[in-house]
């Protein structure tokens, strides 16, 4: 025990006096001549928990009105137009040429781009990216894959959050 005192004061004096290679192995010296404590039962349990509690919780964004309208509008949309190109196609036969029809979409997706960009000074960036993937995005197919990715990927994502937490909530750390 009075090895320890001698121990605390060489550390405090070293400190004192600015040398701090001194300090450092004199505060090393100190604890390790400390007796080993043994951790109370429950400890890591508490102070998991603790930290847990003090984590601010985020909203769900799937809990949001908005978000669930925009995912049920985007899927109404694509079985809309799931139903009625086919339809359209048929009923233009022969007189439909793969040419003309890409011209049309691209014509109307810029027709389209600059209304919006006249109406609205907050589209800025959306037409930019409306004029840049008009040549790519002159496909219905392209449109019609691209919205149900999206719509798949949304889905994927909630059911693995969901499950995620479920399997693990959100302690990752194994009582001792």
């Amino acid at each position: 025990m009075q090895q320890n005192h001698r121990e605390l004061e060489r550390w405090l004096k070293a400190e004192a006096e600015g040398r701090r290679v001194d300090a450092d192995r004199a505060c090393r010296r100190t604890f390790l001549q400390m007796p080993p404590v043994p951790l109370p039962a429950g400890m890591t349990e508490r102070i998991v928990t603790a930290v847990v509690a003090a984590i601010p919780r985020r909203r769900d964004p799937f809990l949001r009105p908005v978000v669930r309208l925009s995912i049920a509008a985007s899927f109404l949309i694509t079985a809309l137009v799931a139903a009625w190109l086919p339809r359209a196609l048929a009923g233009a036969g022969g007189h439909l040429r793969i040419g003309h029809f890409i011209d049309f979409l691209q014509s109307a997706t810029s027709t389209i781009s600059t209304l919006v960009a006249s109406t609205a000074g907050l589209w800025d960036q959306w037409i930019d990216l409306a004029q840049l993937g008009a040549g790519a995005a002159g496909s219905p197919v392209f449109l019609l894959c691209f919205s149900a990715l999206a719509g798949f990927a949304l889905v994927t994502f909630r059911l693995l959050s969901d499950w995620t937490l479920r399997q693990k909530g959100l302690s990752h750390v194994d009582a001792i």
